[in-house]
């Protein structure tokens, strides 16, 4: 199974609200390096930021459902 880094974010807030998005319509993800910068925010640069990762197979689906407006 292949992975893609769908989005990066500076907050890990902001990152598991996107997470929890997903994962309520069925799309399995995973943050990278959330806790790395959570506890030192001066990691983000140097990290490349929080990563959100899903399957190549869902990559798609992601895009699309995170380029809707939200009601």
């Amino acid at each position: 199974m292949s992975t893609v880094i769908l989005q990066r974010f500076n907050s890990p807030i902001e990152a598991n609200i996107v997470k929890g998005l997903l994962e309520a319509n069925g799309i399995f993800s995973f943050l990278q390096d959330e806790h790395s910068i959570g506890i030192n925010p001066l990691y983000n640069i140097a990290l490349g930021g929080i990563k959100l990762i899903v399957t190549a197979e869902d990559e798609e689906r992601a895009r699309t459902l995170l380029s809707q407006p939200i009601d």
